[in-house]
């Protein structure tokens, strides 16, 4: 796992993105867009399609758009509005296909492969799994035990912190 990675151009472009994390494996790759929790946070017009084409047009074989929000979709995309997760992907992917010069059978791929390849999940969540799991986690090592429980409190903290609730 890599947070703030270097920025990855998409090939036959100079459009660069820089994921906020990614997880890289021989593989797969799974680039990650997480948007802070302010309730006005907004999506860059293209910030989706780009994250999105980035990842399609690279050499991995499994391949995951994670997007983290404070809510569940909508999500809000400047200049256009509120609209939904995978519309918001949508938008601009056209205008970064022709950039690309990838054949209309491509684009049309990569718009049917964006409900199998996107995916969300709210910073809440993220803080129920972390929490629930260090409660029923079976472990004997009092050591490893207490480093569990010490990462699980830096995450929920964190969580708990950046939305305001600390």
């Amino acid at each position: 796992m890599q947070m703030f990675p270097d920025e990855i151009t998409i090939p036959g472009t100079s459009v660069r993105v820089q994921p906020d994390a990614t997880i890289w494996m021989d593989d797969a790759a799974v680039p990650i867009e997480a948007k802070g929790t302010r309730t006005a946070a907004q999506f860059q017009k293209t910030q989706l399609a780009r994250e999105y084409l980035a990842l399609m047009t690279g050499p991995r074989e499994h391949k995951l758009l994670l997007v983290i929000m404070d809510s569940p979709p909508p999500v809000r995309i400047q200049s256009a509005g509120r609209v939904g997760l995978l519309e918001g992907v949508a938008t601009g992917l056209e205008e970064l296909c022709a950039a690309a010069a990838l054949s209309a059978p491509e684009v049309e791929h990569l718009i049917e492969a964006i409900p199998e390849t996107v995916c969300w999940i709210t910073w809440q969540e993220i803080r129920t799994v972390v929490a629930d799991a260090t409660a029923t986690y079976p472990c004997n090592d009092v050591s490893l035990a207490g480093t569990l429980r010490r990462l699980a409190e830096g995450v929920t903290g964190a969580v708990d912190w950046h939305s305001g609730l600390k």
